[in-house]
């Protein structure tokens, strides 16, 4: 598949810092090795020190862009600064320790182009390393999702994250550069409220699982992170919430906690309940049913299924 305009169909954006060459030698070739051509790739290399600029420099292929930040900058900077320079149609993520699937660009291309209503499109992902599962969420309802954005990250997986570059641009959506983790979470929950969020039930990526991921190197930073973008989301049903909270509300992701303090999660639920209905800001229905089936077996994934049963009916 080629396109005949002079911009790219697809913008691959990869940010790197200090990644082991090995990896991201087999990152890089999995991208250059889609079946769907029309791309560049953007790579922002975050002020390596490790020698990997030098494999960098060698790659010889016209769609390979390098920009080079004079300093560490941090991941979701650079992501920002590979959006500004982007000129394809979609944009495409990938991780440089990470690794794409042949037909990744093919498949997301065609679903994209046959759904224009999907803003960020996403896969299943499979880790390899250190363990082999498999990662990947079904999306059947568009408002039971954002209603799970309240209860944290659902994904899709940010490596396998695809976006339409047209309304990321109008509608001004960047990474926000206050999230130095959990940056995807953040997208996802802007993106949600101009376009659809959907998943190919498919792997088409295989992300590795070793020691120095982001989510264990700085699980803290990451957890505070996502605190902040719940508190956005909890702000928005008209609550002033407290940092105590906050946390109770991120900890009842614990089952044990839940069951724990049934009195306190119970008034926490009831209270979401109100402040919905008073705001209007989600199906009244739907939110109520969510929060209640979650206070009692804290599994969304069930709950969203079975309310979507109910109502496909």
């Amino acid at each position: 598949m080629n396109s005949n305009s002079t911009s790219p169909a697809i913008s691959v954006i990869m940010p790197t810092y200090n990644t082991e060459v090995s990896f991201l030698r087999t990152s890089v070739d999995s991208i250059l090795s889609q079946t769907f051509r029309d791309f560049e790739f953007i790579i922002i290399d975050d002020g390596s020190t490790n020698g990997s600029d030098q494999y960098l420099k060698s790659i010889d292929d016209d769609r390979v862009k390098i920009i080079w930040n004079s300093e560490n900058l941090g991941i979701t900077k650079s992501l920002n600064i590979g959006l500004k320079v982007a000129k394809g149609k979609y944009v495409a993520r990938m991780d440089a320790d990470d690794v794409s699937l042949p037909t990744r660009f093919e498949k997301q291309f065609i679903f994209l182009e046959a759904h224009p209503n999907v803003i960020i499109l996403g896969s299943y992902v499979k880790f390899f390393g250190e363990n082999s599962t498999i990662f990947g969420v079904d999306i059947k309802s568009q408002s039971l999702y954002r209603i799970r954005l309240l209860f944290g990250n659902p994904g899709p997986d940010h490596p396998t994250f695809m976006m339409r570059r047209e309304t990321i641009t109008r509608r001004h959506i960047t990474y926000d550069e206050s999230l130095k983790y959990s940056q995807d979470y953040g997208l996802l929950v802007e993106s949600s409220q101009y376009g659809e969020i959907a998943i190919i039930p498919e792997i088409l990526v295989k992300k590795r699982a070793h020691g120095r991921r982001i989510t264990i190197e700085h699980r803290t930073a990451q957890i505070d992170c996502v605190k902040i973008v719940e508190r956005r989301l909890l702000e928005g049903l008209g609550l002033i919430v407290t940092d105590e909270e906050l946390v109770f509300h991120y900890q009842l992701r614990n089952d044990f906690l839940r069951k724990k303090n049934i009195y306190k999660s119970f008034r926490w639920f009831l209270k979401l309940i109100v402040a919905n209905y008073s705001k209007k800001k989600y199906n009244r229905i739907e939110f109520s049913f969510i929060c209640i089936k979650y206070f009692i077996t804290g599994n969304f994934t069930g709950v969203s299924s079975l309310l979507y049963k109910a109502f496909m009916k």
